[in-house]
């Protein structure tokens, strides 16, 4: 009998070009099953919750083993997820759709203001290996600076990085920066967000952590199907080099057609853009903005 969190179905992409990375073989994962989400909430029960984390743990490290190609995707739109956060609680005016547009449309060298900054950092913090990600935090901390809630915000990645350490994963997945504003961990009756820095967080670090791991592996399970979808779409498409163009499209959020010029082989900036958007009229990409200019597509 094989075990709920193992029943994970083998699949191949298609492959539409050379690429090693786009058509390897990869799992699709399936949804956890609903005991996992029994320990959801702090009147779960401090062993349910811890019982239920583990179990989750398990199965998004499962997926985070398979190095996937789409994996690129998933950590951009958590980072994406923590910087939006991150810069709500610093009472930035700046949400997700606004802090990609800085990352992805803002030229080299530009500065993409304080938000912009907090988010380039948290991506490289989840870019690099997890042994030499802890290099980072000198240049966060100096960022922060002066900031109520700058201990607090550098104790959530510390977890995260903490967390990436004893599973050995090669890079960190930021899943505490991203769950820290879950309604669901406000402690009663005080209604109140528990603060990573103070007392009162060991008291709901397994239900965030369970929150965090339940998130992930769900937005993991959405990205493996689009992923495959894309692929197969990608596959009926007579564009030169697409193998390249797919590659870029899954190793990140998102993704604009004129950065794609010269990576992927597409010789111009309208090779590029058609590229795109024939994968997304057939539904295999989305439009990410609806800008008539630049614009930005992802899985």
């Amino acid at each position: 009998m094989i075990p709920p969190l193992d029943r994970l179905r083998r699949t191949r992409l298609a492959n539409p070009g050379d690429d090693p990375d786009v058509g390897a073989s990869t799992l699709i994962p399936q949804p956890l099953p609903r005991w996992v989400g029994s320990g959801a909430g702090p009147s779960g029960g401090a062993r349910d919750a811890a019982f239920a984390a583990g179990a989750a743990l398990l199965a998004l490290d499962q997926i985070v083993r398979t190095d996937a190609p789409w994996l690129g995707v998933l950590r951009g739109r958590l980072t994406l997820k923590a910087a939006s956060i991150f810069a709500r609680l610093l009472r930035l005016k700046a949400d997700a759709a606004a802090l990609r547009d800085a990352q992805h449309l803002t030229r080299c060298g530009d500065d993409p203001g304080p938000a912009g900054r907090l988010h380039r950092l948290l991506r490289q913090l989840a870019s690099r290996p997890t042994r030499h990600a802890g290099e980072i935090f000198r240049t966060l901390e100096a960022e922060l600076r002066g900031a109520p809630v700058a201990a607090e915000l550098v104790s959530l990645l510390e977890a995260d990085l903490a967390l990436a350490q004893k599973l050995g994963w090669a890079t960190p997945l930021l899943l505490h920066a991203g769950i820290v504003l879950e309604p669901a961990l406000r402690l009663e009756p005080e209604g109140r967000r528990p603060r990573a820095d103070r007392s009162d967080w060991p008291a709901v670090c397994d239900h965030a952590l369970l929150l965090a791991a339940r998130a992930c592996h769900a937005e993991a399970v959405t990205l493996a199907r689009r992923a495959e979808a894309l692929a197969l779409v990608a596959r009926r498409l007579r564009t030169r080099d697409q193998g390249r163009g797919l590659g870029l499209v899954l190793a990140d959020d998102a993704i604009a057609p004129w950065r794609m010029v010269g990576r992927a082989g597409f010789g111009s900036d309208r090779a590029a853009r058609r590229f795109c958007e024939s994968l997304a009229a057939q539904g295999a990409l989305r439009l990410l903005t609806d800008r008539p200019t630049f614009r930005l597509y992802g899985l």
